[in-house]
């Protein structure tokens, strides 16, 4: 059998840590050969030798997005030459718009494959906080419903996500696979050990510190971390770290000055290895508006470091499930800031969170992940 895997996304993120698990670890008895069509901008966050050949996408000029249906088309179109002289057994795209690519692209290529494909967060949460207009709406529908037809099989991080899909795009429950990500804990118990010599706060703690890693961008809601952390500054004596990159940089460290916490908040940008500064913070925090799963949410439970999320569509719940961590509402910093207060201040409270997490991110193992992944590419 051979496989192609179609993913174009530029940034790196929960999907692109899917993939490379997926690269990594991957049964290669009853497949060929893997050709990996993916973004050259983040090539070498992928495993050396996890591929047979790699295909940038930035040599075809391909949009990120959904832009308008013309661009979609055309891009569809330089898809199905690849396919055409690739001819995969089975493509397994990434990402919604590399899934309605997969979709499109069979109108035009002559090729037959098998079409997993694999949505890893909300399409009907993302228009609903960010795409504006009834034209604009109605074209997103169309294209993910369509998607959704004509794909013979559809990988999803959780309940939630599958439960929208049947909801809002014509999902049909038959075809959609719930298959939870899966982490590495015994990689991870190597690399939260590595040094650190950025980041004084958390190498000689003076105060607890909260951390978050995450990209920086609207959806990932740090505004509300910021709001929570100047009202638990006034209670404690803490510190803040936050780890990642992305457009709301800017607006983020302006925001921690208007509310004169700058200088106990520490902006460390993109780090290779998160790991060793989420095992040494007290508490993570996780915001977001929505989200698929909630990758750092596990990382996190498998560093022994307590978790705090919110309780947004759709992810977190389905890991926390109730006991796990505590679940908080998306958009009340002050009952965000009243849970980490009441957890700094006992230590008791904060060593049960530590293991639990510990025994729930080792029943999201990357072992479990990768067989329901092999069982899907391989009988769909």
């Amino acid at each position: 059998m051979r496989l192609l895997i179609l993913h174009i996304n530029s940034s790196f993120g929960g999907a692109e840590r899917t993939t490379g698990n997926l690269l990594k670890y991957l049964d290669r008895e009853p497949i060929e050969e893997v050709v990996f069509f993916a973004s050259g901008a983040i090539r070498d966050y992928f495993p050396v030798g996890s591929y047979d050949r790699f295909i940038d996408t930035q040599a075809y000029g391909l949009s990120g997005w959904f832009v308008n249906l013309r661009t979609l088309l055309r891009d569809a179109k330089a898809v199905s030459g690849i396919l055409q002289r690739e001819a995969p057994d089975v493509v397994l795209s990434v990402m919604h718009y590399p899934s309605a690519l997969l979709v499109f692209s069979s109108l035009f290529s002559k090729a037959r494959m098998r079409k997993v494909i694999s949505f890893r967060g909300p399409v009907y949460e993302h228009m609903r906080h960010f795409e504006h207009g009834i034209l604009r709406k109605i074209f997103l529908w169309s294209v993910i419903s369509t998607t959704m037809i004509f794909a013979d099989r559809v990988i999803v991080p959780s309940k939630g996500v599958k439960e929208e899909l049947k909801r809002y795009f014509l999902g049909r429950d038959e075809k959609i696979e719930v298959i939870p990500n899966g982490i590495d804990i015994d990689l991870i118990n190597v690399l939260k050990n590595k040094p650190i010599d950025d980041c004084d706060v958390l190498v000689d703690k003076r105060y607890p510190v909260i951390c978050s890693a995450s990209r920086l961008s609207p959806e990932k809601n740090l505004c509300l971390l910021l709001e929570a952390f100047s009202i638990i500054r006034k209670k404690i004596e803490s510190t803040l770290v936050i780890i990642g990159d992305g457009p709301e940089f800017g607006r983020l460290k302006g925001m921690a000055e208007d509310l004169g916490i700058s200088g106990s908040v520490y902006f460390l940008g993109e780090k290779g290895n998160v790991f060793p500064y989420i095992f040494r913070s007290d508490i993570y925090v996780h915001t977001c508006l929505f989200e698929g799963f909630g990758y750092n949410i596990i990382e996190a439970m498998a560093c022994g470091t307590p978790v705090v999320a919110t309780d947004c569509p759709y992810g977190p719940a389905e890991i926390i499930e109730g006991r796990y961590g505590v679940l908080v509402s998306p958009d009340e910093p002050v009952r965000l800031a009243e849970v980490v207060i009441s957890l700094l201040k006992d230590r008791t409270r904060l060593e049960e969170l530590a293991s639990l997490g510990i025994r729930r991110a080792k029943e999201l193992s990357i072992t479990r992940m990768i067989k329901e992944y092999e069982r899907v590419i391989l009988t769909s």
